[in-house]
């Protein structure tokens, strides 16, 4: 049988599917990188207790803060998904642990729960978001 004239050989189709020298190592960086974007992402766990007892916080209260960051996520998925297909995984990815980075160091300082809520909310849209939409499809 001969290859249809708009298809590529054998050969060609077989090459295309050759593995990557660094394929596993930007899968293994990837898959670092979503496991911490993951644990700052539900650390508001960590913190209900202290904010329970430090301000006298409801749990409800507290925990709206996962909400607020996954509703940041969705959104920003949108944006940083179409934004790093366009300027590169890299780049958005750099700024997500960034994010992440500056927003658990804010974290810190806060004694208001709208403070919190704004934060974490930060981090899911340019934290976990720019990590995890980019660096999915990149995988």
């Amino acid at each position: 049988m001969t290859d249809a004239p708009n298809r590529e050989p054998a050969a060609a189709r077989t090459a295309h599917f050759a593995e990557q020298p660094y394929g596993w190592v930007v899968a293994g960086v990837a898959t670092v990188a979503m496991a911490l974007a993951f644990g700052a992402n539900i650390s508001v766990s960590v913190f209900i207790n202290p904010l329970e007892t430090e301000f006298g916080w409801l749990r409800a209260d507290i925990s709206m803060a996962y909400t607020v960051s996954t509703v940041g996520a969705a959104l920003g998925g949108l944006l940083w998904g179409s934004l790093s297909d366009r300027i590169g995984a890299r780049k958005i990815a750099f700024l997500g642990a960034v994010s992440i980075a500056g927003g658990l160091m804010l974290l810190g300082q806060q004694n208001e729960l709208w403070a919190i809520y704004v934060i974490y909310f930060v981090m899911g849209g340019f934290g976990f978001a720019c990590l995890f939409t980019p660096l999915v499809a990149l995988v």
